[in-house]
């Protein structure tokens, strides 16, 4: 139980450095902490690795021990948002594909399905998931923007 604890404290702890800029400083204390069956610990790791510019050793924490999606959606969620960053779209479509089985009213997932969609260049997959993602609610008002303006872009194309 106190290891748990330990654990639980060090995320804690190391997701307000890393908050606050002090990226050294949650370094040191990641880098000695237990990954295997930590998937909160494991999320802060890779946004560390990504603030230090780590970007594919990011990807590999986050894909080498995969947590339950149904327990852990934002697990799955930062996964997918660093496979589309970092040039990994057709793992993107996967992940993101996997979220909105899950939970199709998320406006966030359909968003990150649709550029993803874009970047494998799978047009009628990307114009249907802008739908969606412009159809549900909760998308922030600058992604909302972007999403509109793809969508008509993607109509005006007329892309297959």
């Amino acid at each position: 139980a106190s290891h748990e604890v330990d654990v639980k404290c060090r995320a804690l702890l190391a997701g307000h450095l890393l908050q606050d800029g002090r990226i050294a400083e949650a370094g040191d204390i990641l880098v000695s902490s237990p990954m295997e069956g930590y998937p909160d610990l494991r999320q802060i790791k890779a946004r560390w690795l990504v603030a230090t510019g780590e970007r594919d050793l990011a990807v590999y924490t986050l894909s080498s021990d995969l947590p339950d999606l149904s327990t852990n959606p934002n697990y799955f969620a930062l996964l997918a948002s660093y496979y589309q960053r970092f040039g990994y779209a057709e793992k993107a479509l996967e992940i993101y594909s996997q979220l909105i089985q899950f939970d199709e009213n998320v406006a966030d997932w359909w968003a990150g399905l649709a550029i993803s969609s874009e970047q494998a260049k799978q047009w009628p997959q990307a114009r249907f998931a802008y739908q969606q993602a412009s159809e549900v609610a909760g998308l922030n008002p600058q992604l909302s923007e972007f999403v509109q303006r793809r969508l008509k872009e993607l109509n005006q194309v007329g892309r297959p």
